[in-house]
């Protein structure tokens, strides 16, 4: 194997033998430096998007090491700025890096052990993370497990539920990583320090670290992001921003900080916007969203320096960040909520032909049919709310045959958020078939199959038929993507996360075959939320707010809102704010019953006489006259 190539020189600030004298060196620089605050614009900088949220920290502050939580807003112009910070928790060891887990709570490197946290309680679990300096940490491709390394090891240590850590065997004279990333199951890179390369976990007889040729710049720190797909590299005073195409890395963008920072950990929201630990005290902040590419000119680039705690006499440092997006209160939190005034959205009253929103009802909130549960379906904590939740292979959602089933050759855009319960999935997000008849003609979904997204159509028995195929898709498990499809005549685009991945020509017209709309099954079973079907192509930038803003999308004051429980309905009184409304009730959300109408919609949503309501019962708010 490639031997390790020679470390930077003495010259270099992050000059060290080994990750142990490394973090040494590191923790008397930051005890040492002041940082003065400042705030850093590169000219005029390019229009960029709102975020809010908060930012979760540890940091050397006085004794002993904190998790802290601050308040974190920026205008999408020329203001960020942090709020007072909130103690969550105090860690054991020397706290460093921080990943937030698929469901709720974090994981935190402490020194010899790793430490889990519940953001709600502020209590802490501590585990043995199997190596002596637990310094990154990553949550791996099954979204079950952590890893954390120093540059001398590299463990695993078990998060669901939490337990002792193990450290990964490697090949004689390979290069141990600090950091780990994965871009899909089995496509797996690291950094050491001054090092980047590919990773291969799955060699039975240990694992293998291949270096890429040409030194790192930047670095050990790692993250993928989401939006871009890209792998950001970053330590020092350099960001590397890299994309792997055809098993080839490029370097897309690049950039040089001021003097004066030392990069340690970073964390991407997954919309263009970087959150970089300083370990000088201060939190660096880039807004990148106008085109994807960290290194162009006039973003917007903050330093912020780290609010002081009560009692607080030091000027302290930021070792690991984790960025936490605002939750709207309608939403549940998730990856699809929160973060300030969407693009402008397509109009939804007028462009939706049905919209299942889970929040648990099976109802259809912009057309006629409600789904119906096949296997074993519940709901879940959703991306925005709740999500449909399908257990395996033969758990699916169903509506009755209808018109609308029927394409033809009519345009139309299918939008989805997706989360995966394990690796390598396959399965049908939305299709006119039936999961359990091989031998439906005409049948048409739009699915998962071979590490592909696709949209199939069969033409007669034995399923053969026009398959467009969309852009590879090798999903990490337990986590959420959101997914659209457009047709606008031969022309299908493919959307993840919100960009354009695959654009192709393929002239078809789907005959018509009566049957039911089918929204699954995943084989490996997972989460739905949010299916929207237009009736026309959105466009690009359209699609990506669909992805941008999640539930914050504004609706036309004529939208109609449907749900079992008053607090389900807020958003409807809020979209109708000055209006007439009136509420209704249903037992099958079709035929609706009046109950009350109201001159404008300032009643609290505590005065909706819902209480009646049960698991056949729903309410609605629509406009009145």
């Amino acid at each position: 194997m490639p031997a390790r190539p020679a470390p930077p020189g003495p010259s270099c600030p992050r000059f060290n033998r080994s990750a142990r004298i490394h973090r040494a060196h590191k923790i008397r620089l930051r005890l040492a430096v002041t940082t003065v605050a400042a705030l850093i614009n590169m000219g005029p900088t390019n229009a960029g998007t709102p975020v809010s949220g908060s930012i979760v920290y540890t940091g050397f502050f006085d004794q002993p090491r904190a998790l802290l939580r601050s308040e974190f807003i920026y205008d999408g112009k020329s203001e960020a700025r942090l709020g007072t910070p909130t103690l969550l928790a105090t860690l054991p060891g020397l706290a460093d890096g921080i990943v937030r887990l698929p469901e709720e709570g974090l994981a935190v490197g402490c020194g010899t052990e790793v430490a889990f946290v519940n953001l709600d309680s502020g209590t802490v679990q501590r585990v043995s993370a199997g190596i002596q300096d637990a310094y990154h940490i990553m949550l791996d491709a099954s979204g079950t497990n952590v890893w954390t390394g120093n540059g001398l090891g590299l463990s695993v240590v078990p998060a669901t539920p939490p337990g002792p850590g193990s450290k990964l065997p490697f090949q004689e004279d390979n290069v141990i990583p600090e950091s780990v990333a994965w871009l899909g199951y089995r496509s797996v890179f690291f950094a050491a320090d001054g090092v980047f390369g590919s990773l291969d976990p799955f060699d039975p007889n240990g694992f293998t670290s291949s270096p890429v040729p040409g030194r790192a710049i930047a670095g050990p720190a790692l993250v993928v992001d989401p939006w871009t797909e890209d792998l950001f590299l970053a330590g020092g005073r350099w960001i590397q921003q890299l994309r792997v195409v055809g098993g080839e890395v490029r370097l897309m963008s690049s950039l040089l900080l001021p003097a004066g920072v030392d990069l340690d950990h970073i964390d991407l929201d997954g919309r263009g916007h970087f959150f970089g630990a300083n370990a000088r005290g201060t939190l660096i902040f880039i807004d990148y969203s106008s085109n994807g590419l960290i290194g162009s000119p006039n973003h917007f680039l903050a330093q912020l320096p780290i609010p002081r705690s009560p009692g607080q006499t030091d000027s302290g440092s930021i070792d690991g960040v984790l960025f936490i997006r605002g939750a709207d209160p309608d939403d549940g939190g998730g990856p699809g909520g929160g973060g300030g005034p969407p693009p402008t959205p397509p109009e939804w009253e007028s462009e939706l032909l049905h919209w299942w929103p889970g929040d648990g009802i099976m109802g259809d909130l912009a057309g006629d049919r409600p789904l119906s549960p096949v296997g074993t379906t519940d709901f879940a904590r959703g991306a925005i709310k709740e999500a449909f939740h399908l257990a395996n292979d033969k758990s699916w959602l169903t509506a009755a045959p209808g018109r609308d089933w029927d394409l033809g050759s009519r345009d139309f855009t299918f939008s989805v958020w997706v989360w995966f319960d394990h690796l390598e999935p396959e399965g049908g997000l939305i299709g006119n078939y039936d999961p359990d008849s091989d031998g439906n003609h005409g049948r048409w979904v739009w699915e998962i199959r071979e590490r592909r997204l696709r949209f199939f159509t069969s033409r007669g028995a034995g399923n053969t038929g026009s398959v467009v195929a969309g852009p590879e898709f090798d999903p990490l498990a337990r986590r959420w993507y959101h997914l659209a499809l457009t047709k606008k005549g031969s022309a299908f685009q493919f959307f993840i996360n919100g960009r354009l991945r695959r654009e192709t020509n393929y002239p078809i017209l789907i005959p018509p075959e009566p049957g039911p709309l089918s929204i699954g099954p995943l084989s490996s079973g997972g989460r739905m939320d949010e299916i929207l079907w237009f009736k026309r192509p959105l466009t690009r930038d359209e699609v990506a707010s669909l992805y941008l803003a999640g539930d914050r999308m504004p609706r036309r004051p004529t939208a109609t809102i449907a749900g079992r429980e008053a607090d389900q309905l807020r958003l409807s009184l809020r979209t109708l704010a000055g209006r007439p409304w009136i509420l209704e009730r249903s037992t099958n959300l079709l035929n609706w019953d009046l109950i009350g109408e109201r001159v404008t919609s300032g009643t609290a949503a505590t005065d909706l006489n819902t209480s009646a309501g049960g698991p056949n019962l729903f309410f609605r708010v629509r406009p009145g006259q």
